[in-house]
């Protein structure tokens, strides 16, 4: 997705031309349905000595995202590590824990509309669990585009973005501001299942984003 690579790119200018933090790699950004199927189907297969039926199904998508649902699929997520040639000591480091530049990301990328997606346990380190909410347990390096305005406002709320959708539904209409100064303004239009959409502008910005969010409703970010 166009936005998400120029996003990403704009990160990275910002790592070596901030922090002097180069060597970033990114190891995986899309997958298909299919692919997502056979990962599923091998985590599965790992697991049923241990658990059977809906248990086994509940646990595989602890590790593994359920096939049609990945965040892989929608072509804004991207997960992230180091690599330089013959650099054993820099490829060898773990990327949250260790490595200046999974650090100096994961600090600075709501800066450019990206989340870290999947905040468990301490990881990345001093991070609370959001686990119980994303549904995903395992430790992956994975981050996705938002959009400025809502990566912003999830900074702010230290919400994952299962809560806030949420937040969205019970509070529609939010504004974001920078150093007193309004940004954004961001709201939530219920749907439903129609079809064509009507949407609810304003006349004070002609700059605005629509997206739907998988929970019948419409998120519509007007920039200023």
């Amino acid at each position: 997705f166009q936005p998400a690579y120029d996003a990403l790119s704009e990160a990275l200018t910002a790592a070596k031309d901030e922090a002097g933090l180069e060597y970033y790699i990114v190891m995986e950004g899309y997958r298909s349905v299919a692919q997502q199927e056979e990962l599923f189907n091998a985590e599965m297969e790992k697991l049923s000595s241990r658990y059977s039926g809906n248990a086994l199904i509940e646990e595989t998508k602890k590790n593994v995202n359920y096939p049609g649902n990945s965040d892989y699929h929608t072509g804004m997520s991207f997960r992230m590590d180091v690599y330089q040639r013959d650099n054993a000591a820099l490829n060898n480091l773990k990327f949250q824990a260790e490595s200046e530049q999974g650090a100096w990301l994961t600090e600075n990328c709501w800066r450019f509309g990206i989340i870290f997606r999947f905040p468990t346990a301490d990881f990345p380190k001093g991070w609370e669990d959001k686990s119980y909410k994303t549904g995903v347990s395992a430790q992956l390096n994975l981050y996705r585009y938002v959009g400025k305005a809502h990566s912003a406002a999830m900074r702010v709320l230290n919400l994952c973005l299962e809560e806030y959708i949420e937040y969205l539904m019970e509070h529609p209409h939010i504004a974001v501001f920078e150093d007193g100064v309004l940004r954004y303004e961001i709201y939530r239009q219920n749907v439903g299942d129609a079809d064509p959409i009507t949407l609810e502008l304003t006349g004070k910005t002609a700059n605005y984003d629509s997206s739907l969010d998988n929970m019948g409703g419409v998120i519509t970010v007007f920039t200023y």
